[in-house]
C-alpha cells in the first residue's frame, strides 16, 4: 500500500551518496503543489531510501526527514553489505529527545510509528569497519495496526483470535482499540508493544496484569495515545527481575499518555519515557530510572515511589499519603512538581518525603504536613517549602538549603541541627526563611537572603534542635 504525501509535505534526505530508488510494489507517491523531494521532481514515485558511504575508519552519518499524514507507518531498517554497529534514532524536528532508538544494528529491524503533524527525523549513524561500505535502507509503508476485535471470543490479550489479522501486536507494533463488546482485558503472558492507540470511537477499557511471572506490558515505542474512550491499567505484577518480569514497564520515550494506572505491584519508567498526564494511584512500588519523567501526571502515592539516576518529577502533582515513601535518589530532581507530603519517617515502614545523595528539590513547591528529610549532598534548590503544623523538615549531613524559600507556619518547624553544611564547616545557606513556626539551627551558622526575598519570621529561631548543638548564629545577606 502506498504512502501519499499531500500539500506542503516532503521527504528530504541528506548525506553523501544519497539515492532515492523507485519501487512500484510499495511506492511512496509524491504529489500536490509545493510538495518537494530533495533530488527528484514532483510526482515521482519513490520508496526505498538508500543512504550509503564508503571510506576508511570514518563515521558515516545521514538524516532523512519525513512528514506523514498521521497514519500508522511500518518502517524497515535494513543494514547490509557487511556493515556493522549502525544506530537509528527517530526524533521530532527541533528536538534532541528520541522517540525511538535502535542501537548496534547489523541486520533488519521492523517497527511501526504513528506519523503526526510534526516532522520526523530519521538519523542514521555508524562506524564501519576499515574499507567496508556502510549501507542501509529505510522502507516506509502505511499499515493497518492490529485492532482488538469488536466481538472477541474472550478477554485474553494474548489470544491471536481476539485481534484483527489473527495476530497479537508485537514489540514494534502499534495496537488499536475501537468499539468492542469486551472491554475488560487480561494480560495472560508477554505483551511487549510499541504503543496503544484508542480511536475516537473507542470504548472505556480496563487492562489487568495478574501477579504471575512472565505476565507484563512493556511499552517500547510511543506508548499510549487516547483519542477517545479511556484506558485503565490495573497492575498486580510484582516481579521486576530480568529473567521472569511481571509488571508494567515504559521504555525508550514511551508515554503513559492520559491513562489511569492503578499500581498494586511494580511499575517502572526507563530511559526517556514519561508518565504523560496519567492519573496514577500507587500502593506498590513505582520507580523512575535513567532520564525518565513523571511528566504532567497526577500521583496519589500510598506505597513507595522512587526517582533514581537522572530522572525527574516534571510538573507532576504528587501526593505522598500517610504511611507512604517518596524519595529522590542520585541526581534526580523534583523539577517544577507540586508535592504534598502527609507521611512521616518511622524508619521501618514509611520514610516520608526524602532527598538523598545529590537529589534536588529544584523549582518544586512542597507542602509538608509530615516529615521531609534532606540527606547527604542533596539540596532544596530553588524550591518553595511550606511546613505546616505538626510537620518537620530536617537538613542532615552535608545537605544544602540552596536558594529555597522556607516557610514554617505555626506549629511547623525546620531543623538544621543534624547538618554541618556543604563543606562540613557548620555553615548552611538558604534563600529565605519566613513564618510563625520554628527554626532550629543546632550550632550552625545559617545564612539567609540569597534569593533577595523580603520575608518576616514571626515565630522563633533557636539554638539546638533534635540533633542538639549550641552557639548558633544567623547571617543576613542580600
Amino acid at each position: 500500500m502506498p504512502i501519499f504525501f499531500y500539500h506542503k509535505t516532503y521527504i528530504e534526505p541528506f548525506g553523501d551518496n544519497t539515492q532515492l530508488q523507485a519501487d512500484p510494489e510499495h511506492p511512496i507517491v509524491i504529489f500536490g503543489d509545493k510538495t518537494t523531494v530533495h533530488g527528484i521532481g514532483r510526482n515521482d514515485v519513490v520508496d526505498h531510501v538508500v543512504l550509503g558511504w564508503s571510506g576508511a575508519a570514518s563515521k558515516a552519518k545521514d538524516k532523512l526527514s519525513l512528514i506523514g499524514p498521521g497514519e500508522t507507518v511500518r518502517v524497515i531498517f535494513d543494514v547490509f553489505n557487511n556493515s556493522n554497529d549502525a544506530t537509528l534514532v527517530v526524533r521530532k524536528a527541533g528536538s534532541f529527545d528520541p522517540i525511538f532508538t535502535l542501537e548496534n544494528v547489523t541486520g533488519k529491524w521492523e517497527f511501526t510509528l504513528v506519523m503526526g503533524k510534526t516532522n520526523l527525523i530519521f538519523d542514521v549513524d555508524g562506524v564501519p569497519e576499515f574499507g567496508v561500505q556502510f549501507d542501509y535502507t529505510l522502507d516506509f509503508d502505511i499499515v493497518e495496526p492490529p485492532e482488538w476485535e469488536q466481538s472477541p471470543s474472550s478477554n485474553d490479550y494474548n489470544d491471536p483470535a481476539n485481534w484483527s489479522g489473527a495476530s497479537v501486536p508485537g514489540e514494534f507494533e502499534i495496537a488499536a482499540f475501537g468499539k468492542s463488546s469486551v472491554k475488560n482485558i487480561v494480560i495472560s503472558g508477554h505483551a511487549p508493544v510499541a504503543g496503544w492507540i484508542f480511536k475516537k470511537d473507542a470504548a472505556d477499557y480496563t487492562f489487568t496484569i495478574p501477579d504471575a511471572d512472565d505476565h507484563f506490558i512493556n511499552f517500547r515505542g510511543q506508548g499510549i495515545d487516547i483519542k477517545g474512550g479511556s484506558a485503565t491499567i490495573v497492575n498486580n505484577g510484582t516481579n521486576q527481575t530480568v529473567g521472569h518480569p511481571n509488571g508494567l514497564f515504559f521504555g525508550t520515550s514511551a508515554t503513559a499518555g492520559a491513562a489511569t494506572i492503578v499500581n498494586h505491584g511494580f511499575t517502572g519508567f526507563y530511559e526517556t519515557s514519561n508518565a504523560g498526564s496519567a492519573k496514577i494511584t500507587n500502593d506498590g512500588l513505582l520507580d523512575f530510572f535513567a532520564s525518565s519523567s513523571a511528566g504532567k501526571a497526577t500521583l496519589a502515592n500510598e506505597g513507595t515511589t522512587n526517582f533514581l539516576e537522572t530522572s525527574n518529577a516534571g510538573s507532576a502533582k504528587l501526593t505522598n499519603q500517610a504511611g507512604a515513601s517518596l524519595t529522590f535518589f542520585d541526581t534526580s530532581s523534583a523539577e517544577t512538581a507540586k508535592i504534598t507530603n502527609n507521611s512521616f519517617n518511622d524508619g521501618v515502614n514509611s520514610f516520608g518525603l526524602q532527598f538523598q545523595d545529590a537529589g534536588n528539590a529544584s523549582n518544586s513547591t512542597i507542602v509538608n504536613n509530615g516529615e521531609l528529610d534532606f540527606f547527604h549532598n542533596s539540596t532544596a534548590g530553588n524550591s518553595t517549602i511550606i511546613t505546616n503544623s505538626g510537620g518537620s523538615a530536617f537538613f542532615i549531613d552535608n545537605s544544602s538549603g540552596g536558594n529555597a524559600k522556607l516557610i514554617a507556619n505555626s506549629g511547623g518547624k525546620f531543623d538544621f541541627s543534624f547538618g554541618s553544611g556543604q563543606n562540613g564547616d557548620g555553615k548552611i545557606a538558604v534563600g529565605s526563611i519566613a513564618g510563625a513556626g520554628d527554626f532550629w539551627l543546632g550550632g550552625n551558622e545559617l545564612t539567609v537572603g540569597g534569593n533577595n526575598a523580603s520575608t518576616t519570621v514571626s515565630g522563633s529561631i533557636h539554638d539546638g534542635g533534635n540533633g542538639g548543638g549550641a552557639g548558633a548564629s544567623l547571617v543576613k545577606i542580600g
